[in-house]
């Protein structure tokens, strides 16, 4: 397993050896992980990263060790916080933190194929490891997995050194390093299977006494308390997210996750397998031939432990493979650089190298583009900040969506929230009187991650059945309704332009504003971009009466009083289409543009904005 060359070296010497392509790769790695650093939102899961962080530091270490809001370990956590504390909380400066612990373990990434397998061996890893869209995904987010890779790196890194020379020193940084990577996340516990399996292949076992040992004995005392509270903490619950997969599906998504990752649309299913055929056979070659073994040994039974596993916790996520990766890129570029030296297996060497560089690129330019587009918390808070009233208030469901949406929204906000589930509308009903909405101008309610409590989306309709709709807008995967709760008005506000515009049903259009003139343009505001939408809100009066617009939902003019339930019955409210004068086409059909007799035509003509 390590090279005869490798044997005399340092461990880390590209800084004496002036090695400038090591050095090249490194800087291509990091050129891509700040590449679009802050190009996505934070989401929910950086927004509960975040929010963790920011507890005081009691409360942090016993939520985390009670596996509560986040099944993570606190080491990653304690971290962040200290980090926060230095360079503050905005995207560039916490997406940095993960990125910089992605490229140590990069570097790291090298010497282990370099002590392995020699030289060539480590550049190539460092060139995957760079290249591989999984990895710069991670090192763009907020999360565990970036301190993860570089502490299963630098493990791996201890293991290497501690079965070449059996010191105390060397079994101790392991043992220590293992035990890190334990308290960051506990899908460590892969690779540590699969460090078993690659020092039973070499003969020299961790139990050899006495030093090996001290490193098993680290590592249990770090591990083993931390599993008994997972363990516990776990019991009785049922999983309704990353549920288990069949075989076949689970090779499948691993092999998708370890290549392109963020697959384009359009991807050959062909390109995949052959790609991955022509990875098989080398490896087959290789195996036949002695080499490799310690690796495939050692990744087949992590990665075979992880789907045991899977049948019982939520673990079919991507992201639950990082501790296995180092080990994955190291044997990977060994299978290319030193395999079989038959031209048989040069040839099929050589299509999966460029096999896994291209889908690599492919995977790269997939990672920037809309489709792959986090939750847009960033323009939804900037959307609310621009509209929201001194007496609105805001409604989240589910209620940790709050986490990523506080941290870019700054101002004072009341608001409510829960994520209880909602089998039908009577449990709507009742949660939503038992929040005493009523108290509000205009609720803001928004909703994301809550189709497993809502299916039926119960709340949205009990709300549409008591109050109108003043605004809607739909952020990458978050929707936002904003229902106005006291909608009569004794006369228009100051910035609403008025009109005098009759409508069939006994109905005055009396006013208009102009949703783009408080500060976030419709035309260059990012949430759906290009939105090409006008925002208007529309103010009615009922031509019979002269008075108010409307009844109130329980048929009285009163506002209700504080707490009070509104009735269910259908409201009397303006029409929801305005109807609009057009003349057919050439085959008779009608066309969307208004002709001279639509009675909205005088009012949009001049500029809005």
């Amino acid at each position: 397993m390590l090279s005869e060359a490798a044997r005399s070296c340092p461990l880390l010497c590209t800084h004496r050896q002036r090695d400038s392509l090591t050095l090249a790769l490194l800087g291509v790695g990091w050129a891509l992980r700040m590449h679009g650093l802050t190009y996505h939102s934070i989401w929910l899961d950086e927004g509960a990263a975040i929010w963790i962080a920011g507890l005081p530091l009691r409360v942090l270490i016993e939520r985390t060790m009670a596996f509560r809001e986040e099944v993570s370990p606190p080491l990653y956590f304690l971290l962040l916080k200290g980090w926060m504390t230095i360079t503050g909380d905005s995207d560039f400066t916490l997406r940095f933190f993960s990125a910089w612990w992605i490229m140590v373990g990069l570097a790291v990434l090298f010497s282990i194929g370099r002590i392995a397998f020699g030289q060539p061996v480590g550049r190539l890893a460092l060139a995957l490891g760079a290249l591989q869209p999984y990895l710069v995904w991670f090192s763009q987010e907020v999360r565990v997995y970036g301190l993860l890779f570089a502490l299963s790196s630098l493990a791996t890194l201890g293991l290497l050194r501690a079965l070449r020379r059996n010191r105390w020193s060397d079994w101790l940084r392991y043992g220590l390093a293992v035990a890190a990577a334990c308290y960051t996340h506990l899908t460590a516990l892969w690779m540590i299977a699969a460090h078993l399996a690659l020092t039973a292949w070499e003969g020299k076992r961790l139990l050899r006494p006495p030093r090996g040992l001290l490193a098993l004995g680290i590592i249990a005392a770090a591990g083993w308390p931390l599993a008994l509270r997972a363990w516990s903490s776990q019991q009785g619950t049922v999983f309704w997210w990353n549920p288990p997969q069949p075989l076949g599906d689970a090779l499948h998504l691993l092999w998708t996750t370890w290549t392109v990752y963020q697959r384009p649309p359009g991807l050959s299913e062909v390109l995949l397998w052959i790609c991955l055929g022509a990875v098989g056979i080398a490896w087959m070659s290789a195996l036949s031939k002695g080499l490799l073994g310690p690796w495939i040994l050692a990744l087949g039974v992590g990665w075979g432990l992880w789907y045991l596993t899977s049948w019982r916790f939520p673990l079919t996520s991507p992201r639950y493979w990082m501790s296995l990766t180092p080990l994955f890129l190291v044997g990977l570029a060994a299978l290319i650089a030193r395999g079989g030296h038959s031209a048989w297996s040069r040839a099929w060497r050589v299509v999966a190298l460029a096999g896994w560089v291209g889908l690599s690129f492919l995977g790269l330019r997939e990672l920037w583009s809309p489709r792959s587009a986090k939750e847009d918390w960033r323009g939804a808070a900037a959307w609310i900040s621009a509209y929201v009233g001194p007496g609105d208030g805001a409604l989240f469901f589910a209620e940790y969506i709050r986490f990523p949406f506080f941290h870019y929204y700054r101002k004072p906000l009341d608001h409510r929230a829960f994520a209880h589930p909602i089998p039908d509308r009577s449990a709507a009903e009742g949660t939503l009187n038992a929040l005493g909405l009523e108290r509000y101008e205009t609720l803001w309610y928004i909703r994301a991650h809550a189709d497993w409590a809502d299916p039926q989306d119960w709340v949205d309709q009990v709300l549409r059945s008591r109050y109108p709709v003043r605004m809607e807008i739909f952020p990458e995967k978050i929707r936002i309704r904003a229902y106005a709760i006291r909608w009569q008005r004794a006369d228009l506000p100051p910035e609403a332009r008025p009109t005098a515009v009759a409508l069939p049903g006994g109905w005055f259009l009396r006013g208009l504003q102009h949703a783009g003139g408080r500060g976030v343009r419709p035309r260059s505001w990012g949430v759906f971009p290009p939105t090409r939408q006008l925002h208007l809100v529309l103010y009615w009066q009922r031509a019979s009466t002269g008075g108010p617009p409307a009844r109130r939902p329980d048929g009285s003019g009163r506002p209700h009083p504080r707490g009070g339930a509104p009735s269910a019955r259908r409201l009397d409210l303006p029409p929801a289409a305005i109807p609009v004068a057009s003349r057919p086409d050439h085959r008779g059909r009608p066309r969307s543009v208004p002709a001279g007799g639509s009675p909205l035509r005088p009012i949009l003509s001049g500029r809005l904005d």
